[in-house]
């Protein structure tokens, strides 16, 4: 009960002071091939806290902010915040009546192109082919074949991304959008955490003595 009325009064008093505002985004300076942990703070005391490394995302959070002097409470919404891989599909004009062309673009959550590997899901490995099986360096890849009435099912796949199995329909032309997104993160979730906070200059923070650079 006295720990739950000090915490209540901690935020309370957060509120009636004026609050400084950050906006940027504040990186750690990886070491080798350490994780890097970053800070994006938002317009309207906003934030999004996230880990990655080398495979991707590890950990993330987010919710609001509250800054005052040296002291950084960081309040974490419910739920983790990640976007998940979509797909869309849009029909395309016919342009012969025995067989199918199907353009597919696939990209990351910012709309980068991913050369993923894309291949039948009942294909044997022994028979990949890296010139047909490969999206090129922007994400296209084109498949031309013969018009049929089943759906035949891919597979879709790239280091540090979800794998996502698709289906196509054999009987029309289309244009398939490919979103991958990363392996569902640890969450910081409901929680509320205290920081110290030393702001260096425009570029650099110091939070809980660890130092952050900003990369935008």
């Amino acid at each position: 009960m006295k720990r739950t009325i000090i915490i209540i009064t901690l935020l309370f008093s957060f509120s009636l002071i004026a609050q400084e505002k950050l906006v940027g985004e504040f990186c750690t300076i990886p070491i080798g091939e350490s994780n890097v942990a970053c800070y994006n703070f938002i317009e309207n005391n906003n934030f999004e806290f996230m880990v990655s490394g080398c495979l991707g995302i590890s950990t993330y959070g987010k919710g609001k902010y509250i800054l005052n002097n040296d002291k950084l409470l960081l309040n974490f919404d419910s739920g983790k915040g990640i976007e998940n891989s979509s797909i869309t599909f849009k029909n395309l004009s016919e342009i012969s009546k025995d067989s199918v062309t199907v353009k597919l673009k696939v990209t990351d959550l910012n709309g980068i192109g991913i050369a993923a590997k894309i291949y039948p899901k009942e294909m044997d490995l022994m028979d990949f082919d890296f010139e047909k099986n490969y999206a090129d360096v922007d994400g296209n890849w084109i498949l031309k074949d013969k018009k049929g009435n089943g759906l035949k099912y891919f597979v879709i796949s790239e280091v540090g991304y979800v794998e996502l199995e698709f289906a196509i329909d054999m009987a029309k032309s289309q244009e398939i959008n490919i979103v991958l997104a990363p392996p569902s993160p640890d969450s910081i979730s409901s929680k509320e955490l205290f920081k110290k906070i030393k702001i260096v200059d425009s570029d650099i923070l110091e939070i809980d003595g660890i130092k952050f650079k900003r990369i935008k």
